[in-house]
């Protein structure tokens, strides 16, 4: 456990050759900046285990290159962007403990590198759709 607190200044945009970004375990707060997004070259991000709050920026799915998204246990709410699920290099997506809301898109099927996927101890609900056969592989 690290002890950095307050908020992630949107100067983090200036770290374009950033490969990893990896601050979970720590006290940061308010949202995630939108600006994260022009990160180009990040392959990991994770926030985890912070008090980040607002929505999920949609400007995520910028991060074309991005295999493993790790926001669990934070204050997020709202749905999960759409966009979010066109991130088709992504392996891992941990969204759990959380106060996501709605239902998950069917447009998750789009993910088809996805190994490891979490949404438990959230407000996310629905069915289990067809769509999602193509992510599970026995």
């Amino acid at each position: 456990m690290n002890n950095f607190s307050g908020l992630i200044k949107s100067g983090i945009q200036n770290l374009s050759k950033l490969i990893r970004l990896q601050l979970n375990v720590n006290s940061f707060i308010g949202s995630i900046p939108p600006k994260i997004g022009n990160l180009n070259e990040l392959v990991t991000l994770s926030l985890s285990e912070n008090k980040f709050s607002g929505q999920i920026p949609p400007e995520l799915s910028k991060l074309s290159r991005l295999q493993g998204l790790s926001l669990h246990e934070n204050l997020l709410e709202g749905t999960i962007p759409d966009k979010l699920f066109e991130l088709k290099d992504l392996t891992k997506l941990l969204l759990h403990q959380n106060k996501l809301l709605g239902q998950i898109p069917d447009s998750i099927s789009k993910l088809k590198m996805l190994s490891l996927l979490i949404f438990m101890a959230t407000n996310l609900m629905g069915p289990f759709h067809e769509a999602w056969g193509s992510l599970i592989s026995f």
